[in-house]
């Protein structure tokens, strides 16, 4: 790593080791803009790929809560009927949603760690 005293050195001694010399120098501030030039659309559709599947996945979670508050409605009514308030039914729904996304997530962060999603290709 060499660090420069003035502006000129920075460009005049890289065209000159290149020229001169066998070794090849390269300025780490313009490969690393070229390189997120080269790249910045890339990762801006990830991005926005990353976006979607959240947006998507949040619609999947809320559908998700609705069919268990649906298919147990009746049991829903009954704990109305024993004394529970809608709020207690509605705690009960938010926990059980709470509970499956913690184990998705705990799930998903086990099979990240154990490499067992992980595409290992070989050549």
């Amino acid at each position: 790593m060499v660090t420069f005293r003035n502006p000129l050195a920075q460009l005049q001694l890289p065209r000159q080791v290149n020229a001169t010399t066998n070794m090849q120098a390269a300025l780490t501030s313009y490969e690393l803009k070229g390189l997120f030039n080269f790249t910045g659309v890339g990762v801006l559709i990830i991005g926005w790929i990353a976006v979607a599947i959240l947006i998507i996945s949040v619609f999947s979670i809320f559908m998700s809560l609705y069919r268990v508050v649906w298919d147990r409605h009746y049991e829903l009514a009954l704990m109305s009927v024993y004394g529970a308030s809608r709020v207690q039914l509605l705690c009960c729904v938010f926990y059980e949603g709470f509970l499956l996304s913690i184990l998705g997530y705990a799930l998903g962060g086990f099979f990240e760690q154990s490499g067992a999603l992980h595409f290992q290709g070989r050549t």
